[in-house]
């Protein structure tokens, strides 16, 4: 039987046609062997009939010969259009090729469209395995319940928060998802294409700008996985994620790590302004984001989205008198879901004495009520911007200007500090500044002012003395 994928290029299925739209003299050429094995050219050939356009389809059958001459005889068939043509040949080929398979003929409620896919699929098949099994497999995978977007999307936001997803991670979700939903919610989840998922995913920003690569990342990512969930509860077949490469979604961007950090200057005119802004209210904060190592939602942990439910640090969580100052990150603030402490030492002496004097003021840590407007206050006052990818900025200069400072501090040891590996360290994190800069950021003290060798020496006789001071008292209480 011949294979139609074996066909002339002209001929195969796939073949991209070249212009088949009427031309009067455009002529085709479609050569296919008959079942005998004989070479057979039907050529196609615009032309008016009576004013006209028709395409005129001739050939000669070598099995039909005229008696009289012995010639083969000539055949024509006039078609409206090119694919009415295509068709007539296609047809002709599979009847030649049926009859010379020699294949059984019987009853059949196929039509020849289907028996043609029957038999390409047959063609195709790997050894060993039969249409029905193939069938099977391929039923088994398709989606055995149906749901809407917006239905898989509330089962998997419940299951979430069931599970005990951070607030943060939540609220990604519903931001992340918003537009998606918003435009194919109420279609069926197996119904999705990744042509739908292209629309939202590069989505122009409301004030017309194209997203940046980070954008387009994030919003595929949360689509991408809610998509999975749909495979997990079987309303999307297995492998059938539209956002997927192989499924037919566009490669995506490549976005270079943002590594921008505070310079010095701009670190004092932050502290400064929270020193001065509202007698200190946000001083411990940014000292905090600044010189600690911590995420912003590890220090306000969710105040800034809203104070209701916010579980931010308080005073309790850090050990400031104690003769190994740290920063305890519980398990539900650490966005790694492990608690860890963050130590204070003598390279960031300057936070435990602009935390101490934040102490003194009588405020809370961190300010739950209207702690937004309070923080972008300070920010707006220092003319800084810590929006999209400059969110981590704070972070970004404890890390640079730690390594700067501390050249015997290790990878591993930085990398434990933040909470990160090693390899995001580097990537994210860690950048090669002039020397002596390092030295500078964490003289940074109280109002921005720089802390002098006295400053450092009177904080060290006052930790020293109150640590002195303990162990007495400990030794005293042993004794009784």
């Amino acid at each position: 039987m011949a294979n139609l994928l074996e066909r002339p290029p002209q001929f195969r299925h796939d073949f991209d046609m070249p212009n088949t739209t009427w031309k009067n003299g455009r002529k085709f050429s479609f050569p296919v062997r008959d079942r005998h094995g004989n070479n057979i050219n039907f050529r196609l050939e615009c032309r008016l009939d009576k004013g006209n356009k028709r395409f005129v389809l001739r050939w000669q059958d070598p099995t039909d010969l005229d008696p009289k001459t012995g010639k083969k005889k000539s055949k024509t068939k006039s078609c409206k259009s090119y694919e009415e043509a295509f068709q007539r040949v296609k047809d002709f080929e599979f009847r030649e090729d049926q009859r010379s398979s020699r294949a059984k003929q019987r009853l059949t409620f196929l039509s020849d469209d289907q028996l043609r896919d029957a038999e390409m699929a047959l063609s195709t098949l790997p050894n060993g395995l039969s249409l029905k099994e193939v069938v099977d497999q391929f039923v088994q995978e398709l989606p055995s319940k149906e749901a809407t977007i917006n239905e898989t999307y509330e089962a998997w936001m419940t299951e979430g928060k069931r599970a005990g997803k951070r607030k943060s991670s939540i609220s990604s979700r519903e931001d992340r998802t918003r537009d998606f939903r918003a435009t194919h919610g109420k279609k069926m989840a197996h119904k999705v294409t990744f042509k739908d998922v292209e629309e939202v995913v590069f989505k122009k920003l409301q004030n017309g700008k194209d997203p940046s690569d980070r954008t387009i990342i994030n919003r595929w990512s949360c689509i991408r996985s809610l998509m999975n969930r749909a495979i997990e509860k079987g309303y999307v077949k297995r492998d059938g994620n539209p956002c997927e490469i192989r499924n037919g979604f566009c490669e995506l961007p490549s976005p270079t790590a943002s590594k921008t950090f505070l310079s010095v200057e701009e670190t004092r005119e932050l502290i400064k302004n929270a020193t001065t802004y509202k007698d200190g209210i946000m001083l411990a904060y940014f000292s905090l984001a600044c010189f600690s190592g911590l995420r912003p939602y590890e220090i306000h942990g969710g105040a800034f989205r809203s104070p209701v439910g916010a579980d931010p640090l308080r005073w309790e969580d850090i050990n400031l008198h104690s003769q190994h100052a740290e920063i305890l990150v519980s398990e539900q603030q650490s966005k790694t879901r492990f608690t860890r402490w963050a130590p204070l030492r003598d390279y960031n002496a300057n936070l435990q004495i602009l935390l101490n004097h934040s102490r003194s003021l009588g405020h809370e840590l961190i300010t739950n009520k209207n702690f937004k407007e309070n923080w972008r206050a300070v920010v707006r006052d220092s003319k800084l911007s810590f929006e999209g990818a400059d969110a981590d900025k704070c972070r970004r200069s404890f890390a640079t200007y730690l390594y700067n400072k501390e050249h015997e501090v290790a990878d591993n040891t930085l990398a434990k500090i933040m909470g990160n590996s090693p390899y995001v360290l580097n990537k994210h994190y860690k950048s090669v500044i002039q020397a002596g800069e390092g030295a500078k950021f964490f003289k940074i003290g109280i109002g921005g002012k720089k802390l002098t060798h006295k400053d450092l020496n009177l904080f060290k006789t006052l930790q020293l003395n109150r640590k002195m001071g303990e162990m007495i008292q400990e030794r005293i209480e042993a004794s009784e």
